[in-house]
């Protein structure tokens, strides 16, 4: 039923919109063509997204740069390597992560590299679907890492089953340390 919804979707027009800024603050836009605008050192800098306000599904948020955030998944996305439970809970969070990007394309994410992974969680996937906050400290070039920085070993199994795994603490992974979904 999300999936429906979030294919739907991609074809209303957008009617109304707002800016939001990196501090969440929003403020009313008369157009929405997005411009770079400049620093004090003239390098431009990147616009900030502008919600779609047409909007009245509650489970997500569409910008009007045709990406979609997905509620669920990247409130998730925020609490990956949290002080407050371990390791196997950050896999579980993943997993769930995972199975929400099944619900939309009825299949795991396509490739055989953490960064292909995490590039298909942070839209780069055909309906422009986000399911992991794009800002999270987590992702360190390009790619998901665990408590330890260390990237997170993904194996499709199928379609429907993907393996995660931490290297854990000695940040080598095959030894007995490590932490699997």
């Amino acid at each position: 039923m999300l999936a429906a919804a979030i294919i739907g979707y991609f074809v209303k027009p957008a009617k109304e919109t707002t800016i939001t800024d990196e501090t969440g603050a929003q403020s009313p836009e008369k157009s929405s063509v997005e411009k770079p605008s400049l620093q004090p050192n003239n390098q431009a800098v990147a616009p900030a997204l502008v919600v779609d306000q047409s909007n009245r599904d509650n489970r997500f948020i569409r910008y009007t740069n045709g990406t979609v955030h997905l509620k669920s998944p990247m409130t998730k996305s925020r609490k990956i390597n949290s002080a407050t439970h371990r390791t196997s809970k950050d896999l579980e969070l993943l997993d769930e992560i995972f199975a929400s990007y099944r619900t939309v394309f009825n299949a795991n994410p396509v490739g055989s590299e953490n960064s292909e992974f995490t590039a298909a969680l942070l839209g780069d996937n055909p309906k422009k679907v986000v399911f992991f906050d794009p800002e999270s400290p987590h992702i360190k070039d390009g790619e998901l890492v665990d408590r330890w920085g260390q990237p997170f070993y993904f194996h499709p199994v199928s379609a429907e089953e993907l393996d995660i795994q931490s290297s854990g603490p000695d940040k080598k992974l095959w030894t007995s340390d490590d932490v699997k979904e």
